[in-house]
Formats: structure tokens, sequence, C-alpha cells
């Protein structure tokens, strides 16, 4: 038997942990990639949207450190119900990269 409370917990906080993880190796080949694409010509019309990109996918790495750490001294400290929210922190980079992109095409900024 487990010596851990609240395995279920555990395991979802694992799993996705090691997710973010992951896409922390794959972070610089995508930084290094929107380099190459920003130095591409485009119209002048997408600098608000495209400069807000570059912001997003720098600051990501951020998100990430702050669930692993944040859940991981949750779950160790017995408070179990923060890190079910807290590990969902990191998909708001995503999210936020979405929207600015389809209003950058939508709307021309």
């Amino acid at each position: 038997m487990s010596k851990r409370k609240n395995e279920k917990l555990y395991n979802y906080l694992l799993l996705f942990l090691i997710l973010y993880g992951v896409t922390l190796f794959i972070w610089p080949m995508a930084l290094f990639g929107l380099g190459m694409s920003l130095s591409a010509p485009y119209p002048h019309t997408y600098d608000a949207s495209r400069d807000l990109m570059v912001k997003i996918l720098f600051t990501y790495p951020l998100g990430v450190l702050f669930a692993i750490f944040y859940c991981g001294i949750s779950y160790e400290n017995g408070r179990y119900k923060a890190p079910y929210w807290v590990v969902h922190v990191p998909l708001l980079w995503p999210a936020s990269w979405i929207i600015v992109e389809y209003l950058g095409l939508k709307f021309g900024f």
C-alpha cells in the first residue's frame, strides 16, 4: 500500500507536470523559430500582435516553474484543492497565444 495521501491527486499532478516539463525542452526551439519568423518580411500592421506573441512565448517557463513548485509545496503541506487549479496555469499561455494570433489576423493589429 502506498504511503502517499490522495494518490489520485498525486498521479494527476505528476502527469501534467511531466507534460509541462517536456514542453520546456521544446521551448528553446520555439523561441528560435519565432525569432526567425520575425525577421521575415511582413506587413507592419501586425507589429503589436507579433510583439505580444514574443512576450507570451518568452514568459512561458515562468508559468511552468510556478506550477511545478507551487503544486509540489502545496501537496507536501497537505493542501489538496489548490493544486487542481494551479496545475492548469501554464495553459493560459497557449490560450493567450491563440487569442492574440486570432485577433491580430482578424483586426490587423
